[in-house]
């Protein structure tokens, strides 16, 4: 009975090394993959600062990197030469103090590189345009507008949600205005991405790892095993695609924008813009508009699709040629749109 009771305890005895053997092992190779990917992205940021870049990272906040204060200069883009103001907070154009005038109404406008303005000069981004047309109508007793411009290139609707929670109560907008475009589903590429933002849906980040050296080693590099990291694709339908979780990331934001302005009492109106490319004039596109068209419905925000009025008019005029952003003319008809909706929404208050 001895010799049995101590081939139990033994047994026992070897499990329980195995699997804290097996553990050790575990926690040994997840920290070797982090330390790894931490490694990899030290490497790019470094290079990516030295190269006095416009865009800042920011890896500790959720909208990873913004705008250089203070930046002054000449851009080129497909030829064309602009210049580019930004302020002592990074937004585009003449500084704005936090708090504001008497009798001043204020919209806080949110997007990407098409509200940005890149391409245009300062005097021509489509945020300061509807700040010029708003203050050249009369307004009910004397009412002045007032609008700030928190977009940056690269920005998706993850990035600019999570920015709007940050500055939400230091500018305390009357009205949120968001642009949104075909790619607002994909991750960001503007700057090099820290792994907590692309590996965030991975909790072990060596599981990772091995599916990407399996992809290579077997399969010449083929994703035959599914990555989980988010990774920036020029085939922006991927993900628009069902079960996508770019997708899913794209709807929860819009989501809480809609439900910050909800609890604040702000009217929130949103804008499909699209961008001149002609694979973006194809069918397939359409199913993105009617997808962010659905969504604002279900958070009942009033929302615009722009798509018709720029093919109307001719996309080809509208954009910079050899690129996809709108040119001064675009920025116009952008700004003319909103002005529009911004009445409506009056209107109806």
């Amino acid at each position: 009975m001895k010799s049995v009771n101590g081939k139990k305890i033994e047994w026992r005895g070897k499990l329980v090394l195995a699997c804290a053997a097996a553990l050790i092992s575990l926690a040994l190779c997840e920290a070797g993959a982090r330390w790894l990917y931490l490694q990899e992205y030290a490497r790019r940021a470094r290079l990516f600062d030295s190269g006095d870049m416009l865009l800042i990272r920011e890896p500790d906040t959720d909208y990873e990197f913004s705008v250089r204060r203070n930046h002054q200069g000449s851009n080129v883009l497909s030829g064309w030469t602009w210049r580019l103001t930004t302020n002592s907070r990074g937004l585009r154009g003449r500084d704005v103090e936090p708090a504001r005038k008497p009798g001043t109404t204020r919209i806080l406008f949110l997007g990407d590189s098409v509200t940005f303005g890149v391409g245009v000069e300062d005097d021509e981004v489509f945020p300061l345009l509807v700040e010029k047309r708003l203050n050249e109508r009369e307004s009910p007793g004397g009412r002045r507008w007032e609008t700030i411009n928190l977009s940056a290139p690269g920005y998706n609707l993850a990035q600019e949600s999570a920015l709007l929670e940050e500055q939400f109560d230091l500018w305390n907008p009357d009205l949120v205005a968001l642009t949104m475009g075909p790619n607002d589903a994909e991750p960001q590429y503007s700057v090099p991405p820290h792994p907590r933002h692309f590996l965030r849906d991975e909790r072990l980040w060596f599981l990772e790892r091995v599916r990407a050296a399996a992809n290579d080693i077997l399969f010449g590099g083929d994703e035959r095993y599914r990555l989980r990291r988010l990774q920036y694709d020029v085939d922006w339908l991927s993900g628009w695609a069902d079960g996508s979780p770019k997708r899913r990331r794209a709807r929860r934001a819009l989501s809480r924008i809609a439900e910050r302005c909800r609890s604040r009492g702000v009217p929130f109106l949103s804008m499909y813009v699209n961008t001149f490319d002609p694979t973006l004039l194809d069918d397939g596109y359409a199913r993105v508009r009617s997808t962010l068209a659905a969504w604002a419905r279900e958070e009942g925000v009033p929302h615009i699709d722009l798509f018709e009025r720029q093919a109307e008019l001719g996309f080809q005029k509208l954009w910079i040629n050899g690129d996809a952003h709108p040119n001064a003319l675009g920025h116009r008809v952008i700004a003319d749109s909103w002005v529009e909706a911004i009445e409506r929404e009056l209107k109806s208050e």
